[in-house]
This record gives structure tokens, C-alpha cells and sequence, in this order.
């Protein structure tokens, strides 16, 4: 298991709680997957069935103090996805009058699905809670967000880490990564590093949406194969440190060589960009002039072009306060090699001590993809699950 770092890290979920079995792939009911997440109290989750968990509403996380140990399952590992019917998305943290705090969510797979034209909802949203940390999780499928942080009025979200997950494939025609939202100061303290994030249009890794200074941090994460800029708006704080990006096939067919980070048009907010150490492929040195600058274009008034982003844009220091568990940043150059073999869904627990590799095929595609340069070339590619070889098998 990865380190963990970034803001949530210092999450201790479900330390000294109970544990609760997942025994059965049933909706509800005892020994479900529902009835442990929305029970109450410390609680450490394992499982004793692996298997489609399939929703027909989502799963609402209103008490934290809890880790959710997708490792212990048994082949094929613990794979959400929603019934046909559901419109909604599969895991909500938080919201109502809830503030959940110290969650921990790893080695599992959320592949909602697309089931009407009408379907619209990321894979998981969190509404409200701190001290959060989703590690090891593959996310695909999604037909909105493949993940969220959207508080509700009046609720707050911060210090949450997404790390060395998988958030591919999410449907068209939104297809979309990590929207971080916020309209008054109800979230901060970001941190979104050492993830992959394949085959989606835009918003990634993350789009981050403020009316006020809110941290983030994006550090040596892989992006692969998007096909439009992902566009920040208002004031937030974001660390750029180390990531790669890639261009694919969708890349090239929107020529996004331009396209990586941008910024809405607003007169009277501009964003604090801090940019060390991130690459582009093939185009790394489209304008060398501006050094990392050359990555960042502010659309016009007009709202008909982009330019580069000005120096008022740009700070020359790391956030402050930076987490407590600081990041450890890997340079790109070394990421295919270093962080595809471990991102995702990637293990399980054998006899409670040996880690043993387990993918699903679709996450086995989707890292040959990023090593070969293939994958979708236009958005009709990507309209539904079955575009992208369904549900699949598992291979141990």
C-alpha cells in the first residue's frame, strides 16, 4: 500500500472500531455493503464476497470514523455499478445536517454506467466531511464527475487527498474528472496526486472553482488522452508540481496541444498558480520562452480565444499551510514506469500480510493504452460502457 499523503492523509478512519463483514453481494440488509457504510460508530469494513455490488440509489456516508478495506475481498474484488433505473450517483459522503470526518476508501472499482440519455451523476460525491482519503480506487464509467467535492449550502469540506487512483472513461457527453466546487469558504485543502486519469475530456485532473483562496494541490499525476483545456474559475490556490501530461488520439483529434490549464474570463478574479517540474508530450516546448507558463491560457473577454496566462497569475512559492504529510513528488519522466503498476485497484490482501496483484481488464487496458498512445479519437467513442468493452471479466 502507498503512502499517504497530501492534506487527508492524516485521516484515521475506522482505527479501534468494529469490524463489520460484508458477506453477501445483496443490496440491503444484513451483512450488506449498504448496511456497513451507513451504519454508525468507528467501523473498519472488510469482505468476505467479491463480486458486482449493483445499486438501485446510492450508498449515503452520513458517520465517518470509518475505512472501507476493499483489499480483503475475495476475486473478483468489490465493483460497484448502478441498476438500470438509477439515475443517481453510486457513494455520497456527507451532506443533510451531517459533517463526517476521518474516512478512508481503498481498493475498490465505482463504474456507474450509463443506462439512459438522462444519466448524469459522478461515480462519488462528497457534500460534506473532513479528514477523507480515496486511495487505490478505480473510477470509471461515470456519466458527470467520475469524483466531487461539491458541499451543500451551509456544509464544509476540507484536508481531502485522492491518491493513486484511476479516473478514466467517464461517459460522454459530459465527460468529466474532479470537480472541486466551492461559493463561499467551505472547502480547502486539496490534495489530488499520483492518480491517472485517462480517456476524459476535460476537467482533468481537477477543475477548481472558488469565490475565495482555496488550496489545492496536483502533484505527479498522469493525464492522458484528454480532449479540451480544463478551465479553473475565481480565486483558488493551485499547486501544479510534477505531473505529466500525454496526448492520445482524442488530444490530437481536438489539437489540445495548447489545451491544458486554463481560466475563465473574470474581471476581478484571477487565480495563484504555483508551476514546478510538469511536462507535456509531445509538445513540452510549444512556447519555451515562458517556461512553465506556456501551460496556462486565460480565455478573453469576448470569450472567443485564449492567451497565455499573465504574470499576475503566477506565485513563486508552494501553498501555505502545506500539509502536514507532505507530498513526495516523482518526476514525470518516471511515472509510466514508477506509479502505473500501483495506481487503481491494483491488489488484494492474501492470508492478512501478502499483497497480491489483481486488475480488472478494463484497468489492464487502460494502462496499455497510456504506454502505447492508443485509446478513444472522438467523443462518439466514449458514449456508453459497452463502447469501451462493458463491464468486462476479471483476470487474476
Amino acid at each position: 500500500m502507498p503512502p499517504l499523503e497530501g492534506y487527508g492523509a492524516v485521516s484515521r478512519g475506522g482505527e479501534g472500531g468494529q469490524v463489520i463483514v460484508v458477506d453477501t453481494l445483496r443490496e440491503s440488509g444484513p451483512g450488506s455493503l449498504r448496511a456497513a457504510l451507513e451504519s454508525q460508530g468507528p467501523r473498519i469494513v472488510v469482505f468476505r464476497v467479491g463480486g458486482f455490488f449493483n445499486l438501485s440509489y446510492e450508498i449515503a456516508i452520513t458517520d465517518g470514523r470509518l475505512t472501507v478495506a476493499g483489499e480483503t475481498a475475495p476475486d473478483p474484488g468489490v465493483i460497484l455499478r448502478s441498476q438500470p433505473g438509477n439515475p443517481r450517483r453510486l457513494i455520497r459522503i456527507g451532506g443533510g445536517v451531517s459533517q463526517p470526518e476521518h474516512i478512508i476508501i481503498r481498493y475498490i472499482t465505482m463504474a456507474k454506467g450509463k443506462w439512459t440519455d438522462a444519466d448524469a451523476a459522478d461515480n462519488i460525491v462528497i457534500r460534506s466531511g473532513a479528514y477523507i482519503i480515496i486511495h487505490n480506487v478505480s473510477s470509471w464509467f461515470a456519466t458527470d464527475q467520475s469524483m466531487s467535492i461539491d458541499p451543500e449550502p451551509g456544509r464544509v469540506a476540507h484536508d481531502v487527498t485522492f491518491q493513486h487512483n484511476i479516473f478514466a472513461a467517464t461517459l460522454y457527453p459530459h465527460s468529466t474528472g474532479i470537480l472541486v466546487a466551492s461559493v463561499a469558504s467551505d472547502v480547502n485543502n486539496i490534495s489530488v496526486h499520483h492518480n491517472l486519469c485517462a480517456h476524459i475530456s476535460h476537467r482533468v485532473p481537477v477543475r477548481a472553482t472558488a469565490e475565495h483562496p482555496m488550496n489545492v494541490q496536483v502533484a505527479s499525476n498522469i493525464i492522458y488522452n484528454w480532449a479540451i483545456t480544463t478551465r479553473n474559475k475565481g480565486t483558488p490556490k493551485i499547486d501544479y508540481c510534477s505531473n505529466l501530461w500525454k496526448a492520445g488520439p482524442w488530444t490530437m483529434d481536438r489539437n489540445g496541444q495548447y489545451d491544458l490549464i486554463g481560466h475563465e474570463f473574470d474581471m476581478d478574479k484571477i487565480p495563484s498558480l504555483n508551476l514546478i517540474g510538469n511536462r507535456a508530450e509531445p509538445f513540452h516546448s510549444v512556447f519555451p520562452e515562458y517556461g512553465q507558463r506556456e501551460m496556462v491560457t486565460y480565455q478573453l473577454p469576448s470569450r472567443e480565444g485564449d492567451i497565455l496566462a499573465p504574470p499576475s497569475f503566477f506565485r513563486g512559492a508552494p501553498l501555505i499551510p502545506g500539509p502536514s504529510i507532505p507530498i513526495t513528488l516523482e518526476p514525470p519522466a518516471s511515472l509510466l514506469t514508477t506509479l502505473l503498476p500501483r495506481v487503481g485497484n491494483s491488489h488484494r490482501m492474501e492470508r492478512g500480510s501478502t499483497w497480491v496483484p489483481r486488475r480488472h481488464i478494463i484497468d489492464k487496458k487502460l494502462v496499455a493504452d497510456v504506454l502505447a498512445g492508443t485509446g478513444p479519437a472522438r467523443n462518439e467513442d466514449i458514449m456508453h460502457q459497452d463502447n469501451f468493452g462493458g463491464y468486462g471479466d476479471f483476470i487474476p
